[in-house]
């Protein structure tokens, strides 16, 4: 899935214009509300887990819809970024779904005193996803704002549910991220 995201960063010089921002950043925005909230609403471990992949995927597909430096930067940056800590959430959700015999959420709690080392990479693995500082995530959260800021600057009108909707996804990973929790 990431080859497509990594795709659409190496045509975007190509095609950057007005269009392209249109199109890209708005469904990548789109799909970051629509998979947080389905992320949030989900019941299954590995299901939180695949909204939240769909919804990270719209931060880079967004990032990289935007015409200006920080919206390659924030797409690139959390390619990396999204590596590092989707990994580790995947790998301690198969340990508790093996140790605890379900991935229920709601069957779910109490498990670091049993499993200690998955409790802490889940810890900073789900830190760094929602991203709050100084883990990795809020850097690139942060460059995509200030891409968003931007494109709403110089377009005005609807281009200001930009960052709105940045807003809206990035509470919405907060939410997801310490449900995992």
């Amino acid at each position: 899935v990431k080859v497509g995201v990594y795709f659409v960063g190496r045509v975007r010089p190509l095609l950057m214009g007005d269009e392209w921002v249109w199109l890209v950043a708005t469904l990548g925005l789109l799909t970051i509300a629509v998979g947080a909230v389905l992320a949030v609403a989900a019941s299954d471990m590995k299901e939180l887990l695949a909204y939240s992949t769909a919804s990270h995927l719209g931060l880079m597909v967004a990032a990289f819809g935007f015409d200006v430096v920080y919206g390659g930067e924030a797409g690139a940056f959390h390619l990396l970024n999204h590596a590092l800590f989707k990994a580790p959430l995947f790998l301690v959700a198969g340990i508790v779904a093996h140790e605890a015999g379900t991935r229920m959420l709601d069957d779910l709690g109490g498990l670091w005193r049993d499993l200690p080392i998955a409790a802490a990479v889940a810890v900073v693995a789900a830190l760094g996803m929602a991203g709050l500082p100084p883990f990795n995530g809020f850097y690139s959260k942060e460059l995509l704002f200030e891409a968003t800021v931007y494109a709403a600057e110089h377009a005005g009108g609807l281009a200001w549910l930009y960052p709105a909707l940045a807003v809206f996804g990035s509470v919405f990973t907060v939410l997801y991220s310490f449900r995992f929790l």
